[in-house]
């Protein structure tokens, strides 16, 4: 994949790198807070918002995350050296979707002075709206429980931010008033409507801005007990030192609790992100290498992997394995061949094919190690945990590293080394993809 977790219209590197190359050299480097290289990929564009002055600009805040070298092994999860993820603005030309060169001037409205380096960055964005009469912005930022404006009308936006203001836990919508000079920004963890105001935003004296909030009633039989909302809490923070030193949160790769489709660096070799979301449940050991007893050793491992300092509270430690044990999963298929399904169901179970040797039973996996001659270069070793095979659909690339793009490359690419698939005729292999389809 160029791009994950993507519910907008997202920008691959290879076309803003495109873009920059094309550009003046001035241009350049104005733009060259865009970080973009040709390893980055863009990831958590969740929101877009329509730029009017000037026309014609589509803005999407997304995080640009550089997973590293497959074919190196690495100290944790990207590449040694290098900050794994960074936060950006892709700018786009609303009629042609392409990435916008940088041709408009910089500019600092209101000469509002830049904001202290390594003030923490908006990770997880989750939804924008600009402001047309200010030309601003504005960004919910959750994890990090702000809202920040930036410049709509710089070349690089992500580098003219002009407002920060704390909101309440779990930011996650909001909406511009622009008569009043004001936005309203729900928070979906504290049940909080937020009223963030610019109108005494004052360039001789930029005093912090403050949201007032307005906490709604709980609703009786709604909401998650407290145990489970320290979980999601911790669960999507961001900038916290006892889970990453980079500022990554849980959520950065497991949002929702699916994954982000790429492929990792680590000390072991190339790692596919894994789901979590109904795949916990009986399927111990965790991780590729079966290396983690339980979802606490998994953790623990991955925390150590993102330079975290540790130190989580039991009941904190607690509160998010709950957390993550309660996700729910994704929606079964809608419509359906059973006769179809049925027919692969078959298939599946036969001793011929042999899938059900090693995913059998309810949770489709033996719970033992194997070596089914899928060793990458990079990899420490060549014995892997047995996945399971629930929600496969959703789960693409297949394998430890990724290697497999659909389930017919990798029902091909196996075929005597997990499973015996090159016996089947045509029918069998629709029956039988139709039927891990639904798994």
């Amino acid at each position: 994949r160029q791009a994950s977790q993507a519910n907008a219209f997202v920008a691959s590197s290879s076309g803003i790198v495109k873009a920059v190359a094309e550009a003046p050299a001035q241009m350049v480097e104005a733009f060259a807070g865009f970080s973009a290289r040709p390893e980055r990929i863009a990831n958590q564009a969740f929101a877009l918002a329509l730029s009017h002055n000037p026309e014609g600009r589509v803005l999407v805040p997304l995080v640009e995350v550089n997973p590293g070298d497959p074919t190196q092994r690495s100290g944790g999860y990207g590449s040694p050296g290098e900050v794994a993820a960074v936060p950006a603005v892709a700018v786009f030309d609303q009629e042609t979707l392409e990435v916008t060169p940088p041709f408009l001037e910089q500019t600092q409205r209101w000469g509002v002075p830049a904001l202290v380096a390594g003030s923490e960055a908006c990770l997880l964005p989750r939804s924008a709206q600009v402001d047309a009469a200010r030309s601003m912005l504005l960004v919910s930022c959750l994890g990090s429980d702000m809202v920040v404006g930036y410049d709509a009308a710089s070349p690089s936006p992500i580098e003219a931010e002009i407002l920060r203001v704390p909101v309440a836990s779990g930011p996650t919508g909001l909406a511009i008033d622009e008569g009043n000079q004001r936005a309203v920004v729900w928070s979906q963890f504290e049940r909080t409507l937020n009223v963030v105001s610019w109108a005494q935003l004052d360039e001789l004296d930029p005093e912090p801005q403050k949201a007032v909030a307005i906490a709604l009633p709980a609703v009786e039989g709604r909401g998650l007990d407290a145990n489970l909302a320290l979980g999601r809490r911790l669960f999507h923070m961001t900038e916290d030192p006892r889970l990453a030193a980079d500022g990554r949160a849980c959520a950065s790769c497991h949002v929702g609790g699916r994954d982000d489709g790429l492929t990792w660096s680590t000390p072991h070799g190339p790692r596919r992100t894994k789901m979590l979301a109904g795949l916990l449940e009986g399927t111990a050991p965790y991780s590729w290498d079966g290396a983690a007893l339980d979802v606490e050793a998994q953790l623990s491992h991955t925390f150590a992997r993102l330079s975290g300092q540790g130190g989580l509270r039991s009941q904190d430690l607690r509160s998010l394995v709950s957390y993550i044990q309660s996700l729910p999963v994704p929606p079964a298929a809608r419509e359906v061949n059973d006769a179809l399904i049925e027919r692969g169901r078959v298939v599946f179970a036969s001793e011929g094919t042999g899938c059900a040797e090693c995913h059998g039973g309810r949770a489709t996996t033996d719970l033992a190690i194997h070596d089914v001659e899928s060793k990458a270069d990079s990899d420490a070793a060549g014995r892997f945990d047995t996945p399971s095979l629930r929600f496969l659909s959703g789960r693409a690339p297949y394998f430890h590293d990724g290697r497999y793009q659909t389930l017919d490359a990798l029902l091909a690419g196996c075929d005597g080394k997990m499973g015996h698939t090159g016996q089947l005729s045509g029918g069998d292999l629709r029956a039988l993809k139709a039927y891990l389809e639904v798994l």
